[in-house]
């Protein structure tokens, strides 16, 4: 044996566990937090939450980090936190956006720390926010705008407030890496909503106990933000409805609570974030407390946001208040806390702008600050004449004082869910169609009563509970034992960690399987994949406000990513068709090259008259088969038909040509229109009609648009349909839909039409199901009932719903925030297609090799 075997098989010296460590307990307590941080990065990346950016880049450095952080002596430990943070930024934004970010970062904290007086500093500020506006409004153009100013903005608007506050007032301690650190936090660069963290207390809980305490604090926050966003997910996919689905008083009372109860995702997000900022020694406060047992609205405003309270409240409330101390104090109180919800709301839009380029102001958001800030304000009002009431955790309450706590609390959950209601409805018009349906039938109100006494009980446990446990300490002397909390955050890991491991689900069936696969999965409801269709090909916004993985995917999306119409290559008709390809274009769309032909179609040019010895497919579909975001030789047609053509196998038909006339939007009564006034001229031999998944959704809203906005409706069946739902201009959308309810017998109308124009014209109609990204769209059911229809028309039935079976979808869609197959999923399609052409072509009529 070597000397140097020798030296391997020596235990490690006690020397050394004091100089890493301090003693063994401190090897247990490290060991603990690194395994449980470590189960939680999986757990985060198993659930895919939130985006792609955190749980597969930010959440394994924030962890190799920790691990190097932990050791480092306390004076470098900041110093690392600040290096760790920009290679965040590397990581999530690529070099050029980093070094921008980066770059007018530090102009803006420099401006801070000029030596000129505070208002001309203030100045500076000011007129460098104009420079970005006007970037953010493209009238100054760079190409780093769309991805760098939303993080910028997130980290700065807010915290340059507070910072120069700060330094106004000498309210903090002031060094280049508390500054660096608090500006270029590690998880903001992927979250453009974040706390308003407050500088001052950013760098006072810096290590102000036992790190070992601050770790384990921050395991369990990001424990408990990760329960709620899988809560918030659970709610999102199965309990949320549409307004238009709002049709009874047990509808309406679903969609108040579970839209309030979305905001579980900014809860959760918030919850997470914080608790990461624990494991760099940040000993933050929870962001949001109990506010959802507040028995009032001054406690609601308390707890709801406390970071926000904290912010408007030292930099607004205090200043103005003790400005007007020679007026009375309620006249101080009600003068002060009426700004600060005027700059409450406007600083909710300001954000809003940042992040999606255009200021919010609607009808309902001026409504819903204006209806929160009075009663908030009349609370507090009453409040400052008689008193204040005590919170749950002090002196035990009697049963009945619990009962009528949780009896207030029911209540204003109640009024701030209608609120909420109000908030997101994207016009008061739409908010108050919600409740011209709820018919107030005895059946309906009996089980409104059902569901408020379990309400009420389910908050008069809450209240039992939470009294027996109350707010987490608060000082050294109070903090749970680091190892039985440790044990009882480590279980619940253990468990969330198992619970997604393909071993645990094989043994789970039935709902249970398809719920939990369900959470795994990060993907839009049903009701906002419909609205993320409707904003892309008809240009509305419906995405509701911070609290929805539509309005995710709306902040991601770049400014310079038109709809068809607002590009060169597209225009609208002022008829039933609405829009229309334009011919002989050529524009780059979402990305690509793409090209249109004299005829208006975005393929080859092709001769009006069918040349001899050739078999003439026409395509009717929308925006899939259209192809957006991919070149022209990548869609599955242009694929298709070169396939097609090499493997010809003479006799017959010598060539092949597939004439696309898809566009972007269209729905099958669209697709209609264009078969009978356009497509005959071309004497195809088939009709290959791409059918999807909202085929029904798509043809009501249609006709929906069309009459709401006077144009002519071509068929008879069709006016009469818009005759006997009395829809007119004057009804909201919602309302509309609402006397829609027969989409399915607009297809059993549609389908033997178009048949029978191919029996007229000798065209064979064949039906080809075709799949979409989105899950939430592929539903088996729908799929047969609508081939039923198809079938008994006379389609020909071809079925190509399994094309993107064994593959992460995605890795297929155009970009994160389209769902558009890209050139790799267009290539399933057109193999998958053509597959089922060869099996059939007998029956098609077709001669291939």
């Amino acid at each position: 044996m070597t000397k140097a075997d020798i030296q391997l098989t020596q235990p490690t010296s006690p020397g050394l566990i004091r100089q890493l460590f301090g003693d063994w307990a401190a090897v247990g307590k490290f060991l603990s937090v690194a395994i449980q941080f470590g189960l939680l990065v999986l757990v985060v990346r198993q659930f895919q939450l939130e985006n792609q950016a955190f749980y597969d880049k930010i959440m394994p450095l924030a962890f190799g980090g920790f691990l190097i952080h932990y050791f480092l002596p306390q004076r470098y430990r900041l110093f690392f936190f600040v290096v760790l943070s920009v290679v965040g930024i590397y990581a999530a934004l690529g070099f050029p956006n980093s070094l921008w970010l980066i770059g007018i970062g530090l102009l803006l904290i420099g401006i801070c720390h000029l030596p000129a007086p505070f208002a001309v500093r203030l100045a500076l500020l000011i007129g460098s926010a104009v420079v970005l506006v006007l970037i953010r409004i493209n009238q100054i153009k760079v190409s780093w705008a769309g991805a760098v100013l939303p993080i910028l903005a997130s980290m700065f608007m807010f915290r340059l407030m507070i910072y120069l506050y700060d330094l106004k007032h000498q309210k903090a301690k002031f060094s280049f890496q508390h500054t660096l650190a608090y500006f270029f936090m590690l998880p903001n660069l992927v979250f453009p909503l974040f706390p308003v963290v407050d500088y001052s207390t950013f760098c006072r809980t810096y290590y102000d106990s036992d790190r070992h305490q601050i770790y384990q604090k921050g395991i369990n926050l990001m424990l408990l933000g990760i329960i709620q966003l899988m809560l918030y997910r659970y709610l999102y996919y199965y309990w949320t409805i549409a307004p238009e689905d709002v049709r009874s008083l047990s509808n309406l009372a679903q969609f108040i609570a579970v839209n309030y109860l979305l905001i579980l995702w900014l809860v959760g997000l918030f919850t997470l974030v914080v608790g990461m900022l624990h494991l760099f020694g940040f000993n933050l406060p929870k962001p949001m407390q109990r506010f959802f047992l507040a028995p009032n609205f001054t406690e609601y405003w308390r707890q709801a946001n406390v970071y926000w309270k904290d912010f408007v409240q030292k930099v607004f409330f205090y200043p103005i208040y003790f400005k007007l101390r020679k007026s009375d104090a309620t006249t101080r109180l009600l003068i002060a806390m009426v700004i600060v919800f005027i700059c409450t709301w406007f600083f909710h839009a300001y954000q809003w702008f940042w992040i999606r380029g255009s200021f919010l102001l609607t009808a309902p958001d001026i409504s819903y600050w204006t209806l929160l800030g009075v009663c908030v304000i009349s609370n507090a009002v009453y409040e400052s004449k008689h008193g204040r009431q005590r919170t749950l955790g002090q002196t035990a309450l009697t049963f009945s004082e619990l009962a009528m706590r949780a009896l207030r609390a029911t209540g204003l959950f109640i009024v701030i869910g209608v609120l909420w209601s109000l908030w997101t409805s994207s016009s008061m018009a739409e908010w108050f169609s919600l409740w011209s349906n709820a018919s107030p039938t005895l059946d309906e109100v009996l089980k409104l009563i059902a569901g408020l006494l379990l309400t009420f009980a389910a908050f008069l446990v809450a209240m039992f509970l939470f009294e027996r446990t109350p707010q987490p300490a608060t000082t050294k002397s109070e903090t749970v034992p680091f190892f039985r909390s440790a044990a009882m955050a480590g279980a619940l890991i253990i468990f969330l960690f198992l619970l997604g491991k393909p071993i645990v689900l094989s043994q789970l069936k039935g709902r249970t399987l398809e719920v939990l696969r369900d959470l795994q999965t990060a993907r839009l409801n049903r009701q906002e994949a419909e609205l993320l269709t409707r904003g892309y090909y008809e240009n509305l916004n419906a995405a509701n406000q911070f609290n929805s993985k539509l309005w995710e995917l709306e902040m991601k999306k770049p400014d310079n990513w038109p709809t068809l119409r607002e590009t060169p290559a597209g225009r609208a008709t002022g008829d039933f068709l609405r829009d229309e390809i334009v011919p002989s274009a050529r524009i780059v769309f979402h990305g690509a090259p793409l090209s249109t032909n004299r005829w208006g179609m975005r393929d080859k040019e092709y001769e009006k008259k069918k040349p001899d010895n050739t078999y003439r497919i026409v395509l009717l579909g929308a925006s899939i088969s259209f192809g957006s975001g991919v070149a022209d030789n990548e869609t599955f047609e242009w694929i298709l038909e070169e396939r097609l053509n090499k493997a010809s196998n003479g006799g017959k038909y010598a060539n092949y040509e597939i004439l696309n006339f898809s566009a972007p939007g269209y729905s099958p009564l669209q697709e209609l229109v264009v078969f009978e006034n356009k497509v005959l001229d071309f004497a195809p031999d088939a009709l290959f009609y791409m059918a999807s998944p909202r085929e029904d959704i798509s043809s009501a809203r249609h006709l929906m648009a069309a009459a709401r906005n006077g144009v002519a409706i071509p068929y008879d069946y069709l006016q009469e349909i818009v005759q006997k739902a009395k829809i007119n201009a004057k009804i909201t959308e919602a309302e509309a839909m609402k006397r829609f309810d027969l989409s399915e017998e607009l297809l059993a109308w549609l389908y033997p039409r178009f048949a029978e124009i191919c029996r007229q014209h000798n065209i064979l109609p064949v039906y080809i199901y075709t799949p979409v990204l989105q899950k939430v769209e592929n539903d088996p059911v729908k799929e047969a009932r609508f081939m039923g229809f198809a079938r008994e028309a006379g389609f020909k039935i071809i079925d190509i719903s399994d094309a993107y079976e064994n593959h992460d979808t995605d890795l297929l869609r155009v970009a994160e925030w389209d769902w558009h197959p890209n050139a790799e999923g267009h290539r399933l399609l057109a193999d998958r297609l053509y597959k089922a052409l060869r099996d059939n072509q007998e029956i098609l009529g077709l001669a291939l090799k």
